[in-house]
């Protein structure tokens, strides 16, 4: 929902008005949600996780790759931010998910699909994370093909963590050679955080 005011040209929202917003989201009714991420909240919603935690962390433990591939609306973001979220808060791992889509496009090189990649991990790794786990800041890197490769290798060295899990959704939207690229990086990345 966006208020516009007069005298106002863009959509502004003071600290007053940003607090009534959230508690009348919170006196709203829970809804059945179509056209999103769902948050818990706010919508009625089955459990993401659906009995499917024991299978995937026995995965994560074996430092297994898992697919997770089901149909538009049916919850694979839901799903992959509550075993984030999880994950995150019994402290054995660090875990983010983080999207790839914007590093697709067909007019962009492999080198920017990197430095798109990794500014979106950055940037989402802020919703999972403390500060001390951030990695660090995507300005520091120039663009090549092993970026992302150099940008998880440097985050795992500075974590006390024994491994660094990543869930990446929307890999199936990256051009084939970019597709290639980041797995193979990914995949000796792992190899070489254990």
């Amino acid at each position: 929902m966006t208020i516009l005011y007069p005298c106002r040209s863009k959509p502004y929202f003071s600290r007053m008005e940003i607090v009534f917003l959230c508690n009348l989201f919170k006196a709203m009714r829970r809804y059945f949600n179509t056209t999103g991420f769902c948050r818990p909240e706010w919508h009625y919603m089955v459990d993401p996780t659906r009995g499917l935690v024991n299978d995937i962390y026995a995965l994560i433990e074996k430092s297994q790759y898992f697919l997770l591939h089901a149909p538009r609306q049916s919850g694979k973001t839901t799903l992959l931010h509550a075993i984030t979220r999880r994950i995150n808060s019994e402290g054995k791992y660090i875990a983010v998910t983080f999207s790839m889509e914007n590093a697709g496009y067909r007019s962009i090189t492999v080198e920017k699909a990197m430095s798109i990649s990794i500014d979106s991990l950055f940037r989402t790794s802020k919703q999972f994370l403390s500060d001390e786990e951030l990695p660090s800041m995507p300005d520091l890197y120039s663009e090549s093909e092993n970026l992302l490769f150099r940008y998880l290798s440097d985050w795992s060295h500075q974590q006390s963590k024994p491994i660094v899990l990543l869930l990446i959704q929307n890999l199936d939207q990256l051009r084939p050679y970019a597709l290639n690229n980041i797995m193979s990086n990914h995949m000796v990345f792992s190899l070489n955080c254990h």
